[in-house]
Formats: C-alpha cells, structure tokens, sequence
C-alpha cells in the first residue's frame, strides 16, 4: 500500500463502495509534540457483505498538514 496523499487517494474507490450500517471508530489517539498515533476500526457493508477493517496510523504534522505517515497496513475481513 502507497503511503501519504497517494495512499489515501488508493483506499478512497473502495470506502466509496462501502454502505450503512457503517461505523468508523477511532479506538486511542496519542499526541505527542508534532505527531499522532491513532488506532481505528471500521464497520461497513461491502457488495452486501459485511466487513471489518482496523489500522494503526502515526502521522507527523508540519504547518497544521500531514507531512509524513505510517501505518500497519489495513487489515480486513468479512464478517460472518
């Protein structure tokens, strides 16, 4: 998975995809000086399927906007 404004702009085809119930939830963020560390979770429907995705993200900021990221790649799964 591409990393940055490259990476997002690759995930946002699928959660256009994604319908109700849909839940996104971020689970902790941590704050430290000029960056942020935010576990998430997401509940949606996809093609009918329900599905569950989670990710870790640390994020450095310059200026009030995003200027590097990591992440443990998107883990997802279809719920039965």
């Amino acid at each position: 998975m591409a990393h940055g404004h490259e990476g997002a702009s690759k995930l946002l085809p699928l959660f256009r995809t994604l319908t109700p119930p849909l839940s996104y939830v971020a689970l902790d963020m941590v704050e430290e000086a000029d960056r942020l560390a935010v576990r998430w979770q997401l509940f949606a429907t996809h093609q009918g399927e329900p599905l569950r995705m989670a990710s870790i993200a640390i994020y450095r900021f310059e200026e009030g906007r995003i200027a590097e990221d990591w992440g443990i790649p998107v883990r997802g799964e279809w719920v039965s």
